[in-house]
């Protein structure tokens, strides 16, 4: 969700040799799913935000959470990630963004 973060691959990876001995290889960095730049977004984000919300009752925020829960979907929709596997989206903090937009009457 990060665009041009591709850098950060290195970094994390050695935080978690630091943290862990070895880096574990059921992460991923992915910065495909930035819709175009930070707290940007697009119709089709907007689409996706509505469809969650009415299928699961959960609004999501469009500067992070909705980009990620995006991602997840996209990726099991090309198979990159399969189907009926778990998969846990931690989502911690996006009250403040949400009230944000509010406040800017979004």
């Amino acid at each position: 969700m990060l665009k041009g973060g591709r850098c950060l691959g290195a970094e994390v990876r050695e935080l978690q040799r630091d943290a862990f001995g070895a880096p574990p290889d059921n992460w991923s960095l992915d910065c495909d799913f930035h819709f175009g730049s930070y707290a940007k977004k697009t119709p089709v984000l907007d689409e996706f935000i509505e469809d969650f919300r009415r299928r699961h009752g959960q609004r999501l925020d469009w500067v992070y959470v909705a980009k990620m829960m995006y991602a997840v979907f996209a990726k099991v929709g090309r198979g990159e990630i399969d189907r009926g596997k778990t998969v846990v989206a931690h989502i911690s903090g996006s009250d403040p963004a949400l009230r944000a937009v509010e406040y800017a009457g979004h």
